[in-house]
Formats: C-alpha cells, structure tokens, sequence
C-alpha cells in the first residue's frame, strides 16, 4: 500500500502518477507606524495542499464508480484521513476539488481511461482546548524558557494501532529485501550481494515476527487477527525460503521464483489486514 485516504487504499495501478505538496505559508501580520518602517507579527501558517494524479483505466478498476466515490466525498464535505504506506499518519484532507480528462471510452460513453488530478486541503480539528492552551504559551511572557502545561491531555496510541505501525514496518522491510533480491537478478551476479541481502532478510523476519506476536496478543478485539497471523507466517516461510535460494551457488531460477512467492505472499497480508488499517485509519481502533 503507498498510501489510504479515508477507506479507499491507493496502491500498484491505482498509485497516483504524481503528487505535490504546497502550503504551510507564514502568514505575517504587516502594522503600519510612522516614520519607520511596519512591524511584522506572525500570526500562523497557511494550510496545507495536496495534488495527486490518477491514471484510471477500465481493464484495473471502474473509472465512473471512482470518480463517483471521490465526488461524493467532495460533495459531502468528507473529512478523509491520510495514511502512508510506513504506517506514519500525514494529516486531515478535505477534497477541494477533482479535475477530469476523459481520454478514451466505449462506442456507449463508458469510460476506458480518465485522467483525475485530486485537489485536497487540510483539514484543522475545531478544538477550543488546544486552542486555548496554544494561546496561553504564546501569551506567557513570563515563563521563560518553560513551556506552560496543556490543558487538554495527550491521545495514546491503542496497542491496535501499535500493531498496525509494526505490521507496516515489517512489510516495508520485506517489500525491501524483495526489490534488492530483485536487482541482485537483474545483474546476473547475485552472489555479490548476499551479505547485504541476508542482513535486510532478517531484520525483515525480526519484525515480521514482532508484529506476529502484537496481532496474535490482540485476537480478540482485531477483526480477522488469525487470517493476518497466518498471512505473516506465509511471508516469514518465504523470507526463509529467500534467505536458502541465496546460498552459493545461486540459482537464478529459483532466486526469481523466491522474489515472485515473497511478493504474493506480502500481498496476502495485504489483503488480509484490509480491516485493521481501515479502522486504525478511521479511529475507530
């Protein structure tokens, strides 16, 4: 997964062709005085925006219930979480707008490929509490160097969450030893990069495991924990398997048939941890 917005996982085909940010501007306040020049006053920064374009075509999704999806998020005024693919929560996004390129379509006006370019803004929690104790320490001119303690206690993460943070991190890590493993067969000599290649395999088995006995401890609040657990030890067995293919003499037969089953066995977790994301992104765990 590259990264979710809202409940809609943007990843492989569906991955935005580009991306940008813009934003997060100082605004400064300018006050006029007489024979001298204005003082400036800072009074914040400007939201954050985010472009990100699409590439939707008929044969990997259905172009007009995409588009209708993100309509309706715009219309409704959505509030849509941001979720990378490393587990790392980016922000709050409203969808400002979507511009549509309708490149190809059916003999019935059924699209084929379209091109969406998705605006989004930044969303900013209404929150008095925090507003009020960001204030304060701005207005403490007296504290020095002391910050002035908040009125509104800090979140924690759920060990839910904490789960799906090393989840994510195990999969970045296996998705990495997969595309080294990857360019040590394109080169032809994969015995020059065992070493490094065996170093990645176990640091990605470590976490795989970490994030095995996290989920397995949460089984009973986790929807699905036993098909997650099971769907990282598939992937654990084929960093295994990897980790034998590259023990000299390397065969490069079998080096692309270990990448190819680690990949499938990665995208098995995927699929089955689609609810854990969703509501770890959601809140809702």
């Amino acid at each position: 997964m590259l990264f979710q917005l809202g409940d809609k996982e943007f990843k492989g085909t569906l991955a935005p062709v580009s991306w940008s940010y813009s934003g997060n501007e100082a605004n400064l306040a300018e006050h006029v005085l007489i024979n001298t020049k204005p003082r400036l006053q800072f009074t914040g920064e400007t939201l954050e925006e985010l472009e990100l374009s699409f590439l939707l075509r008929a044969d990997f999704c259905k172009p007009v219930q995409e588009i209708a999806d993100l309509e309706k998020w715009k219309s409704d005024g959505e509030v849509l979480p941001l979720l990378l693919g490393d587990g790392t929560y980016k922000n709050d996004y409203v969808i400002k707008s979507i511009a549509k390129k309708i490149n190809q379509t059916f003999a019935d006006g059924a699209i084929i490929e379209a091109e969406i370019t998705l605006s989004l803004l930044e969303y900013v929690t209404p929150n008095k509490g925090q507003q009020r104790a960001t204030t304060d320490r701005k207005n403490a001119a007296a504290v020095g160097d002391k910050d002035q303690i908040s009125r509104v206690p800090s979140q924690v993460k759920t060990a839910e969450a904490s789960a799906h943070d090393s989840l994510m991190q195990a999969q970045l890590q296996s998705w990495d030893a997969a595309e080294q493993a990857r360019k040590a067969y394109e080169t032809g000599q994969p015995q020059n990069y065992i070493d490094k290649l065996h170093k990645t395999i176990s640091e990605a088995q470590k976490k795989m495991n970490d994030a095995r006995q996290q989920i397995n401890n949460l089984q009973a609040t986790i929807s699905g924990a036993v098909n997650i657990v099971n769907a990282i030890q598939t992937a654990v067995t084929k960093l295994n398997g990897l980790s034998n293919i590259l023990q000299p003499p390397v065969s490069l037969s079998n080096l692309e048939y270990g990448i190819i089953d680690l990949q499938s066995a990665l995208n098995g977790i995927d699929v089955s941890s689609v609810g854990l994301a969703q509501n770890v992104v959601l809140r809702k765990q």
